[in-house]
This record gives structure tokens, sequence and C-alpha cells, in this order.
């Protein structure tokens, strides 16, 4: 069995955090409540910071794409 653990911690999140993989991380997007992409980074890493302070504390979803799966997690901003 080929199991990749995507992680993303901490969750909630104040003002960043972090998307580990087994994998490199291909795309990592955010998309609010209704849907609309906020946020979208290419970090083509397995480990990746991503500053959200300029985002209102709020939930948000997560969606991280690697080279061989992919994750979507709700992520609570807390500011």
């Amino acid at each position: 069995i080929n199991f990749n653990e995507i992680l993303i911690y901490p969750n909630p999140a104040n003002n960043s955090f972090k998307v580990k993989s087994e994998n490199k991380i291909q795309q990592l997007t955010i998309f609010n409540l209704i849907g609309e992409s906020v946020l979208e980074v290419y970090p083509q890493k397995r480990e990746y910071w991503l500053n959200v302070s300029f985002l209102s504390s709020n939930l948000y979803t997560v969606k991280v794409i690697t080279e061989n799966d992919q994750k979507i997690e709700k992520l609570l901003i807390n500011h």
C-alpha cells in the first residue's frame, strides 16, 4: 500500500500553518466559505509554511495536491 500522509497543522491556525507531505506539494489552494479561492501557491517542496495573517478569522477549506495524492481539510483561522 502506497500511503502518502499529508499533514496540515496547527489547526486552528493563527497567522501561519504548515503543510507536510511525503511527496512534493504541487499545489495548495485555500477556499473561503462560499468556495472562492483566496490563495493559491505552487510550493514544489515537501514542507511549506503558509502565511495567512492577511485572511480574516474564519473557517476555510485547504486543498493540497501532491505528485500522487490530494487532501481536502477544513482549517480554522483564528487571530
